[in-house]
């Protein structure tokens, strides 16, 4: 019987990642422009996504956890990406708001970390795709109000 509740157990979790990393994952290969240069494009785009999942590993974090911060990162990417580059404000720089934008979702995923700790999967899932929110979206004020002007 423990085995089966073992196999049970794997596929709540995978369900609660697969996703966020799925969804990044998407996001990001029809983001990045195709050429000779796409596999560097897809590791610059999504590598710091990846780098904020892997700290959350290393920190323990529950998979709904990571689930959560996963799938808010890549609808950030998309929303992200719709915002600057669909309305004629493209440029390189841009990618600078995106990239400096990041440590407020790191900031906001170990705020989950610490108060998610106790709930069901799914309000796990829920509260730290809110706290990522959070933190994403206090630290794109930030940067859009100081280091780049975003709105012209």
């Amino acid at each position: 019987m423990p085995a089966q509740q073992s196999n049970t157990g794997m596929r709540a979790r995978l369900w609660t990642v697969l996703p966020g990393l799925l969804g990044g994952m998407a996001v990001t290969t029809c983001i990045a422009p195709f050429g000779e240069f796409f596999w560097g494009n897809v590791v610059d785009i999504w590598g710091p996504q990846a780098a904020i999942l892997v700290i959350l590993l290393m920190l323990r974090a529950p998979s709904p956890v990571i689930g959560g911060a996963a799938l808010t990162m890549a609808l950030y990417l998309g929303l992200f990406y719709l915002w600057f580059f669909t309305s004629g404000r493209g440029d390189v720089m841009a990618w600078f708001a995106y990239l400096f934008s990041l440590p407020g979702a790191l900031i906001g995923a170990c705020l989950a970390l610490c108060f998610t700790r106790r709930a069901t999967p799914v309000v796990a899932v829920v509260l730290a795709a809110a706290w990522v929110t959070a933190g994403l979206v206090v630290n794109q004020t930030i940067i859009c109000s100081t280091l780049i002007y975003c709105l012209g």
